[in-house]
């Protein structure tokens, strides 16, 4: 990745008193300058990584043949989140007691384990 001036990806533009924010991945160098005199840092933004997958709901009661769906909400290292109910891998530890599908639960046959 090169290196480019804050202002050239629009963080920290002017009225943000020093404030560098995170556009996308890459270096950046951020020059400050005051009086004729400058210092820089560098700056290494990196992607956001899954933090967190929380299923919601966490808990419920299903009748035997009854179906529900499900959703899957994702929450990344930067705080952003995301419903990854379509991308998640979906099973059940006990398929004949509760089959999953793309998110959506159905409840077996009572007692079947």
């Amino acid at each position: 990745m090169d290196n480019q001036r804050a202002d050239d990806r629009g963080s920290n533009a002017a009225g943000n008193a020093g404030l560098a924010t995170s556009l996308a991945p890459g270096v950046a160098t951020i020059t400050a300058e005051l009086g004729g005199v400058t210092g820089q840092c560098v700056i290494a933004a990196t992607q956001a990584v899954l933090a967190r997958l929380e299923l919601s709901p966490q808990s419920f009661t299903l009748p035997a043949g009854a179906s529900t769906a499900l959703a899957a909400t994702a929450t990344f290292s930067d705080g952003s989140f995301a419903d990854v109910t379509a991308q998640a891998v979906w099973s059940s530890s006990v398929p004949a007691v509760a089959s999953v599908d793309r998110g959506t639960v159905a409840a077996g046959v009572p007692g079947s384990r």
